[in-house]
């Protein structure tokens, strides 16, 4: 499949190729974020690993990022093969990030607590190094795939349209687990999702695999990139890290979605030992209806956000998001209830659109940050701004686990215990509904201070095409 880049006229790129970059959006949804839900519910209340000592563990594959992120970003901006600078990276990422999505849920169930505990470590850093060779090019690709302001937020609109096809599946994934069709007759005593999630994995890694290797495949670098000089390693971090407006779009990134992950595991504590009284079959459910409406509003509300976004600009379509999900965060407070189970899914409305508007957006404004460093480095290096965001972001997910892991004590939670204390429930509510509210709100700030603008994008890409034109 081969394109033309859309210029500042507003031509736009074949739908196609749209829906063929933006298909990786599954891979980017589905997998991790899996891995990411199902971690504690298997490796800590199935299988009884202490919940701190899993968050340590999650925060070896983070470790390891560090080093290897820049690395792959830089590499992929230096590459120079037949099949482009990207393709080759996502094409063999994603299938490692497959093999090993597979073998993570598959421990020898003889072994002792610090045994599968290490066995997690190691096939979650296999994983996560997967995930980042297929993501940072794939990322990067997507900036480059047009030089339109516009264009770009319709670009990735379609990585969210996968990414919400695919999360259609991500709330269900532990109700699946527990279905006894997945277990054997003879368990050894192990609870029936420890089984399941292996066929669960299966299921995920196949359709994440197809997923990859779909823009790898049919997807070409635009025409307008050249060859360019090589940029060495601490060249390239300097100059990312000295870029201002990136700065202040991953704070914006890495505070909302921290407030996500060290909220969101309580839910499904919340759901079990308190709203249903124990009850994992309807606490799967919950959740799975709960992520399932989130989905639909999520994928409903991005051509909405788009032409938000085209109309009154990027920067303040982003807040009245990041807005809106306060408010829904707050009202969960309330509507997480026994009395009305399925009263918790209201909120939902507010948040999941809130919430949207920073992963379609920013995503969109990263690729104009890239073209005013272009104008200041005279290179185009997608993916090294890729790479160090994934960097600030996977820092935030390696902290946030371990802090969770923490908070789940501080509660007084306790996994041998078939009900919680009045004071653990009270504290796990706190935690779900208070943090997203702060860290939102910190968010608010960073984005009124980004200096994007549709006039400020164009006027750097008039320099950038002033600068290209053959002298006289």
């Amino acid at each position: 499949m081969s394109h033309q880049p859309t210029s500042q006229d507003g031509t736009r790129l074949p739908t196609l190729t749209k829906a063929a970059w933006g298909v990786g959006g599954m891979v980017d949804n589905l997998m991790m974020n899996g891995a990411a839900m199902l971690l504690l519910p298997i490796y800590n209340i199935a299988l009884g690993v202490n919940p701190i000592w899993l968050g340590y563990a999650m925060l070896l594959p983070r470790i390891i990022d560090v080093i290897i992120d820049p690395m792959i970003g830089n590499w992929s901006d230096n590459a120079s093969t037949r099949w482009g600078r990207r393709r080759p990276f996502i094409a063999v990422g994603g299938s490692i990030a497959a093999i090993a999505c597979v073998l993570l849920w598959m421990p020898p169930l003889h072994w002792d607590k610090n045994g599968l505990l290490a066995y997690a470590a190691f096939f979650s850093t296999a994983l996560c190094a997967g995930y980042a060779l297929f993501s940072i090019p794939w990322s990067a690709l997507g900036y480059e795939l047009t030089t339109d302001f516009h264009e770009r937020t319709r670009v990735m609109a379609w990585r969210l349209y996968f990414a919400y096809a695919g999360g259609l599946a991500l709330p269900w994934l532990y109700k699946l687990a527990l279905l006894p069709i997945f277990s054997p007759q003879d368990t050894g005593g192990f609870p029936n999702e420890v089984y399941g999630v292996r066929w669960v994995a299966v299921m995920v890694a196949v359709v994440c695999l197809a997923a990859a290797l779909i823009p790898a495949w049919f997807c070409r670098e635009p025409v307008r990139l050249v060859k360019q000089p090589h940029t060495g390693m601490r060249e390239a971090l300097t100059l990312t890290f000295r870029n201002g407006p990136f700065l202040l779009l991953s704070g914006v990134v890495v505070v909302v979605i921290s407030g996500l992950i060290l909220s969101g595991p309580f839910l499904l504590y919340l759901n079990i030992y308190y709203v249903t009284d124990g009850n994992k079959d309807l606490a799967g459910t919950l959740g799975g209806w709960g992520g399932t409406l989130g989905t639909i509003l999520g994928f409903a509300s991005t051509p909405l956000l788009v032409a938000m976004a085209t109309r009154i600009g990027k920067k303040n379509a982003m807040l009245i998001g990041q807005g809106a999900a306060m408010v829904g965060y707050a009202l969960s407070w309330f509507c997480i209830t026994p009395a009305m189970p399925y009263l918790q899914l209201l909120p939902a409305i507010l948040i999941f659109p809130g919430l949207n508007s920073v992963w379609l957006l920013s995503q969109s404004v990263m690729a104009d940050i890239c073209d005013i460093d272009e104008l200041r480095s005279g290179k185009r290096r997608e993916g090294m701004f890729g790479a160090a965001m994934a960097l600030i972001f996977k820092f935030s997910m390696a902290v946030a686990p371990v802090l969770v892991g923490y908070m789940l004590v501080w509660s007084g939670f306790r996994e041998n215990l078939s009900a919680q204390t009045e004071s653990t429930i009270f504290a796990m509510r706190i935690f779900y509904a208070g943090i997203p509210v702060v860290c939102l709100a910190i968010s608010l700030v960073l984005t009124s201070m980004l200096p994007i603008s549709e006039k400020d994008a164009h006027e750097v890409r008039r320099l950038l095409d002033e600068r290209k034109k053959p002298l006289p």
